[in-house]
């Protein structure tokens, strides 16, 4: 099916060199299997205009709410042209901006003023290891960072000029006066890379539009609704609530996982916000909810629950069933950074399901082909889409665009997405993983070989493989050797050049990787990982034993040891939000879950506690009525 390389003058989006070899052109015709539904004939430009279109229709319709309250589409305009025009000011010649700040409205009020400025927004998670954000920073060459005023110092060490939100916001509202295309770049996301590079995927704002007013028709989105953001603005499942809510008429609605707050304060938050769509990973999700609920946990507003980014099981559509109304819909979905969203399937409170809930049909505007090893098409295979609304291509990564992206006969451009599919015979389609070696924790997708990169590195290596232990706990694992490798060193290497959710929860040392006969490695033949556990160190102090107590709580082991590493033992990211959550509960101290992992060893996570003085105490919470709230006009 694939024959032949054509270079595309139209490939290169402004300065970003996203393939010169061009698009892989497909010379047949193509059996697509395209949604029976249509988008709109009439589409927004850009995001900006779609905007502006809900602006005109309710300035006064809350746009961002939040727990100090509502920002009105208004409020929000306003706030956005001034930092459009403050960074015109500043850096009037530059495609790329950085974006770093909290969860929160500062950095979406951010977001959309660089878009309205014309320029294209880089998410910088301010959770990254130092290393890892300059390594982003100096791939991106940005113009400038834009950062609320929270992390202005960390943004300083960047080595790019630094405006901060919250300051630009209160300047001059008025419009600004940009061109601004269907084709112009809206953002770049990154996603793990199989070199030990993040590749950056390029997206524009036709593409972000189509895409998005895609999700909106599928979820039936109305003016009104309220969104629910648990995403970081760097993940594409940002891309579609926040969107989702300002094409349509809704408000987003920003909520930190990370925070450490507990999943009930969580729900807690949800319901008051009066939330009517929640979007989730499915291990999000069943954090949220798979845990007892009190009766003041009223979520009859939520009229649709989306899942996507990993598998949904049969007990996630029973948990739906037991927590949500009967007029609720659950949709499971299927979509990459490269798609935004591609498939869904719906399911109400009679659809059967079996063990393997199906990801659906595509989406309106996207067309789906099933392919076998040889190209041809197959109920069984690789997921290959088409459609006007997919991404450019990838940021300096002219090969690796011009192997995924490509054209049909017709024109249409193609995004070969490396899963494996099966269609059944009601032409539902069911995800069975992926082709190549990448995979998915958590939601999180993950290039083994960008974690592999990181451990070669670190010099005392020769040889590694990264895998995923599946179960109710998944645990991403790394097996290497080399004479003088100590898996708690390598952990902690990598903790200092990857995001948490790409570090290993073990690293084990073996003599010899198991190979095939065709020198490959044999994966199946891999040792289970031993368990970790130094309990002849018993705790020492009185909070070291505190803090054995709490881990084994949230680890759900006995024998806690003050030696113990707490992602050795099966620790992640979501567990470490539960952890800081009961130690904040039974200490009164506001603990970062940054603490867990720049401290995973017990005991000097007890020793940082230690560190803390009475600046760092939690002041009393007192629940303020919704009608004490702000409310900006």
């Amino acid at each position: 099916v694939l024959t032949s390389v054509s270079a595309e003058p139209g490939l290169r989006v402004g300065e970003m060199p996203l393939g010169d070899a061009g698009r892989v052109a497909v010379s047949r015709e193509s059996e697509w299997r395209v949604s029976a539904q249509q988008l709109p004939a009439a589409l927004p430009p850009t995001l900006v205009s779609g905007f502006a279109a809900q602006v005109a229709q309710d300035a006064k319709r809350a746009a961002i709410v939040t727990e100090q309250g509502t920002l009105s589409y208004g409020t929000l305009d306003r706030e956005s042209n001034a930092i459009a025009n403050a960074l015109l000011a500043a850096a009037p010649a530059q495609l790329r901006i950085g974006l770093l700040g909290a969860h929160a409205a500062p950095v979406l009020t951010g977001l959309l003023g660089i878009l309205k400025a014309g320029l294209t927004y880089v998410p910088l998670d301010a959770g990254l290891p130092p290393a890892r954000l300059a390594g982003l920073c100096a791939e991106l060459e940005p113009g400038l960072v834009l950062a609320d005023a929270a992390h202005g110092a960390l943004a300083a060490t960047l080595g790019v000029p630094v405006l901060e939100i919250e300051a630009c916001a209160a300047g001059d509202a008025g419009a600004p006066a940009v061109a601004i295309t269907a084709d112009t770049p809206a953002y770049i996301l990154f996603t793990s890379g199989t070199t030990g590079t993040p590749n950056g995927v390029v997206q524009t704002h036709g593409g972000v539009v189509r895409q998005v007013l895609a999700y909106a028709q599928g979820v039936e989105l109305v003016a009104g609704d309220r969104l629910s953001l648990l995403a970081s603005v760097g993940f594409d499942a940002a891309v579609q609530d926040i969107f989702g809510a300002w094409l349509t008429g809704g408000a987003v609605s920003p909520l930190d996982i990370r925070a450490g707050r507990a999943a009930g304060e969580l729900v807690d938050a949800l319901c008051e916000r009066g939330i009517t769509v929640l979007h989730a990973t499915p291990t999000v999700y069943r954090y949220l909810f798979g845990n007892r609920m009190h009766c003041g946990q009223d979520l009859a507003a939520v009229r649709r629950v989306v899942l996507g980014g990993e598998a949904m099981r049969r007990s996630d559509v029973e948990l739906f069933r037991a927590r949500f109304a009967p007029d609720a819909r659950l949709i499971n979905g299927l979509g990459l950074t490269e798609s935004t969203v591609a498939l869904q399937y719906r399911l109400d409170g009679s659809t059967r399901v079996g063990q393997q809930v199906p990801v659906g049909r595509p989406v309106a505007g996207i067309g789906a082909r099933i392919e076998d090893a040889q190209g041809e098409p197959s109920w069984r295979g690789e997921l290959v889409l088409s459609g006007r609304g997919l991404a450019q291509g990838y940021w300096r990564r002219p090969e690796l665009t011009a192997q995924r992206f490509g054209v049909t006969a017709e024109g249409l451009p193609t995004y070969r997405t490396g899963d494996r599919v099966w269609r059944r015979p009601d032409g539902e389609l069911v995800w069975q993983g992926r082709l190549d070696a990448q995979l998915s924790i958590r939601g999180v997708r993950v290039e083994p070989g960008e974690i592999e990169s990181v451990l070669l590195a670190e010099g005392s290596v020769a040889e590694c493989v990264v895998v995923v232990r599946d179960g109710l706990n998944p645990q991403l694992l790394a097996y290497v050797t080399g004479e003088g490798a100590d898996g708690s060193r390598l952990q902690a290497h990598c903790r200092a050049w990857l995001p948490g959710w790409l570090v290993p929860q073990a690293v084990v040392v073996l003599p010899a990787l198991p190979k095939l006969a065709n020198g490959k490695v044999d994966r199946r033949a891999l040792p289970e990982a031993p368990v970790a556990g130094q309990a002849a160190v018993v705790p020492r102090t009185e909070l070291e034993a505190l803090l054995a107590r709490l881990w084994g709580e949230v680890l759900d082991r006995p024998d806690i040891g003050a030696h113990d590493d707490f992602f050795a033992l099966g620790g992640h990211s979501l567990l470490a939000t539960r952890l800081v959550s009961r130690i904040r509960d039974a200490l009164g101290r506001e603990i970062a879950v940054r603490l867990v992992f720049e401290h995973p060893m017990l005991s000097e996570m007890a020793v940082a506690i230690e560190s803390f003085d009475a600046r760092d105490t939690v002041p009393s919470i007192r629940r303020q009525p919704r009608g004490e709230r702000r409310r900006a006009g």
